[in-house]
């Protein structure tokens, strides 16, 4: 799947059973990221070849009945034109069976992503962001968590991610 992107430092771990895990265990550097940014932009075509099947991007990128309009497919989400409509019985039954759901806050994705603009995220709030309407990739390699010492942020992900995507509009 890398190879025709050029993207020879990516490794994708597996577990045990030889099954990709998916949600972590990705490595790769900053351009190799890019590059994998730059294909969902592209809407999965890389160099004029189809590598995902056509509208698994726009699939993605689309919030899943129960995630309350912050997850698509393996993508966080910025604000919708639409929010999704969601069966309130669902989403009851899905924080009863993964009772973390119901505490993150997400709305901070609201807060800083633009419209449209979607996320890989990984560990330490590394991020791949794919932000459309400024046919932009913002790649963060970072290893900053958001910290607070006297009502001070050190460091604010909500700001920061706010001001970096919307200079590109």
């Amino acid at each position: 799947f890398f190879k025709p992107m050029g993207m020879d430092s990516a490794v994708l771990e597996t577990d045990p059973a030889g099954v990709f895990i998916g949600s972590s265990f990705g490595w790769a550097t900053a351009r190799d990221w890019g590059r994998f940014g730059m294909l969902y932009l592209a809407d999965g075509i890389w160099n004029g070849e189809r590598l995902l099947p056509e509208g698994w991007v726009n699939f993605t990128s689309t919030p899943t009945v129960t995630s309350k309009g912050w997850y698509g497919a393996q993508f966080w989400l910025g604000p919708k034109e639409r929010p999704p409509q969601e069966d309130p019985n669902r989403v009851k039954r899905c924080d009863d069976i993964f009772p973390s759901r119901k505490n993150p806050d997400r709305s901070w994705l609201h807060r800083a992503f633009p419209e449209g603009a979607f996320a890989a995220s990984g560990f330490e709030e590394q991020q791949v962001i794919i932000f459309p309407k400024a046919n932009s990739v913002v790649v963060r390699l970072g290893q900053t968590k958001e910290v607070v010492v006297n009502n001070r942020f050190f460091w604010n992900k909500t700001d920061f991610y706010s001001k970096v995507l919307n200079s590109l509009l």
